[in-house]
């Protein structure tokens, strides 16, 4: 929809390592889960604001009628969801206003990865330092992953890896 609306454009598509993400994922919709369990004010605000990422709401994004033999509080529903979202985006990786940048990229090389992307966006500005710390990868030794998902998502993000704005 952007792509087609907008005339001038840039748009960065962010993905971090695949686990940390979709443990992240998990993480967030169980957090949701207690809260709205506790509290149905936040479950009627966040319905009244369409916001249904994650807990007692939670409708996904149907790219592509997604449907997951897996529930919401299972790892692997999440890798399934990562896959449908992250196959689709790359759908897109020949469009010139596409930018994607993994999270392990940007921590490694802070100053490189900014100065490529304002140039890509020619933005003109002298050379400053930043500094992101890599956050530590998540622990997933207590999960049931699915090892075929996990497998597939991997290919996938190598494919994500290949489109990745260059230094």
């Amino acid at each position: 929809f952007l792509i087609e609306k907008l005339k001038k454009k840039k748009i960065l598509i962010f993905f971090i390592y695949i686990l940390n993400h979709c443990i992240s994922m998990l993480e967030q919709h169980k957090n949701f889960m207690k809260l709205h369990e506790e509290d149905q004010f936040n479950l009627e605000y966040m319905n009244m604001l369409s916001h249904h990422e994650f807990g007692k709401n939670h409708k996904p994004i149907c790219l592509e009628n997604f449907k997951s033999v897996n529930l919401p509080n299972d790892i692997n529903y999440w890798l399934d969801y990562w896959i449908m979202v992250y196959q689709n985006l790359l759908n897109y990786v020949d469009n010139k206003d596409i930018i994607f940048l993994s999270y392990e990229s940007l921590a490694e090389h802070p100053n490189k990865i900014i100065q490529k992307i304002l140039k890509n966006l020619n933005i003109i500005t002298s050379i400053h330092k930043t500094d992101i710390k890599m956050m530590k990868k998540k622990r997933n030794d207590y999960m049931q992953i699915n090892k075929n998902t996990l497998s597939k998502a991997n290919n996938l993000y190598e494919k994500i890896k290949l489109r990745e704005i260059k230094i």
